[in-house]
């Protein structure tokens, strides 16, 4: 998303132009706050994960499913530790408080990618598909 601006580009160029670029579509920001609170306190626990935990995790996606429970896909090379679940489950607890937010742990085979070949850590039965050739904001790549 960016700025229009009236009258011809600094460069000379005469197609219409853009000043400041103001930022990416995301399917996140039509995320209720106290969701998008959890969600990416999640996603800073999974970015920030020790070593002896994360060794075998290869890509992770949280996922907001129809029913308002939340699912957290693992790609795994082999088992995580037992410590993995409780640490992820700690940090959810304390991110939602008393709300009543289930999040459970899975092990996927893959991570189907967007129908735009993007990845995004983060997805939801809530939320449509950005608009065919918006820019959007994935999330980055693997974990």
């Amino acid at each position: 998303m960016a700025q229009a601006v009236d009258g011809p580009c600094p460069c000379g160029r005469t197609l219409p132009s853009f000043g400041s670029v103001l930022g990416r579509y995301s399917k996140i920001a039509v995320v209720p706050p106290e969701i998008l609170h959890a969600v990416n306190a999640l996603r800073e626990t999974m970015e920030r994960l020790p070593p002896a935990l994360s060794r075998n995790l290869r890509e992770y996606q949280v996922h907001r499913r129809r029913g308002g429970d939340f699912e957290l896909r693992l790609v795994v090379a082999q088992a995580l530790p037992a410590e993995f679940a409780t640490h992820i489950q700690g940090a959810w607890g304390a991110a939602i408080g008393s709300r009543p937010l289930t999040l459970s742990v899975v092990e996927v085979d893959h991570i189907p990618l967007a129908p735009s070949g993007k990845f995004f850590h983060f997805t939801s039965d809530f939320v449509s598909s950005p608009v065919p050739g918006a820019a959007t904001d994935g999330g980055g790549g693997p974990a």
